[in-house]
C-alpha cells in the first residue's frame, strides 16, 4: 500500500491555483513549509498547469499517491486512435519506463 497522500501539496496547488498561476514555486515553498523541490515535483506530477487551464479532470488512484485522467479529451480525428487507447499506451510506457511496439502489443491485452 502506498503512503497516504500529502495534505501540503493540496495546499500547494489551492495557493498556485488562486493566483492563476502567477506565483513563485518559493512563495508557495514557503507557505506549508515544504522544499521548493517538492513543490516542482507536485507541479510537475499533478499537472498543475493542465488543470488549472481546465484541459484534464484529475482524481486521486485508491493508493492516493498519484492522479489519473477523470475524463476524454475529444478526439476530432476519425483516422486517430481513440484517446483512452492512447491514455493506456502513455500508462504501459510510464510504467516500463521504456517503449516499444512490441511492449504494446504484448501488454495491451
Amino acid at each position: 500500500m502506498g503512503r497516504k497522500r500529502d495534505p501540503k501539496r493540496d495546499e500547494a496547488f489551492d495557493l498556485y491555483k488562486t493566483s492563476s498561476g502567477n506565483i513563485r514555486l518559493t512563495e508557495i515553498a514557503s507557505q506549508p513549509s515544504v522544499s521548493e523541490g517538492k513543490v516542482r515535483g507536485w507541479k510537475a506530477k499533478d499537472k498543475w498547469e493542465s488543470l488549472i487551464a481546465g484541459e484534464v479532470e484529475y482524481t486521486e488512484r485508491s493508493n492516493g499517491d498519484e492522479t489519473t485522467p477523470k475524463k476524454e479529451v475529444p478526439n476530432e480525428d476519425p483516422t486517430s486512435y481513440p484517446v483512452d487507447l492512447f491514455l493506456k499506451a502513455v500508462q504501459i510506457v510510464a510504467e516500463a519506463k521504456q517503449a516499444s511496439v512490441s511492449l504494446l502489443q504484448r501488454r495491451r491485452g
